[in-house]
């Protein structure tokens, strides 16, 4: 999300968090961190729900333009 953040601002990103401070900070919440998670809304996509937005680039652009930023 951070790298993601940075491009769409024209930022360099290099903050690099190491996995083992991230365990420490967060503990069995590091996985979604260091691994993700991929939840997929089938329910909601069988019953024709469509989200704003439908993925992190489409938010960021979103909040980016409202925001001002």
């Amino acid at each position: 999300f951070g790298a993601l953040l940075a491009k769409r601002l024209g930022r360099p990103f290099f903050v690099r968090t190491p996995g083992f401070i991230l365990r420490l900070a967060l503990g069995e919440m590091a996985v979604l961190a260091l691994q993700g998670q991929r939840s997929i809304p089938k329910r909601l996509l069988d019953a024709g729900f469509t989200f704003d937005y439908p993925d992190a680039e489409t938010a960021i652009d979103y909040c980016l333009r409202e925001g001002g930023a």
